[in-house]
């Protein structure tokens, strides 16, 4: 005797969970780009405007291309990181964990 199982919709159910995937990890870069600039310190808002998300659904980054958010993140030797010395993306991502 044998038992046959036939299963349907798998297809689509498997499609339906990769745009559920593809969503969160957009609305996890959203919120941490968003946490991002509000951690970025403003003098001009040269470096707060600097903040990007990448257009990959798979792989979204987040990226400032101004020269000196490096210094904001890490410090120097006579000046210590943003947030009292977290840097910005520490915090950001602290901020971002309680809201998704």
């Amino acid at each position: 005797m044998s038992v046959r199982i036939q299963v349907t919709g798998i297809d689509a159910t498997i499609r339906r969970l990769n745009e559920e995937v593809d969503d969160f990890y957009q609305r996890v870069a959203d919120t941490l780009l968003d946490e991002a600039k509000a951690f970025t310190p403003v003098r001009t808002g040269f470096a707060q405007s600097g903040w990007r998300k990448t257009n990959s659904v798979k792989n979204p980054e987040i990226v400032n291309s101004v020269p000196y958010v490096p210094y904001l993140e890490r410090g120097t030797p006579r000046m210590r990181a943003a947030n009292k010395g977290r840097g910005i993306i520490g915090p950001a991502l602290d901020s971002t964990k309680g809201k998704i």
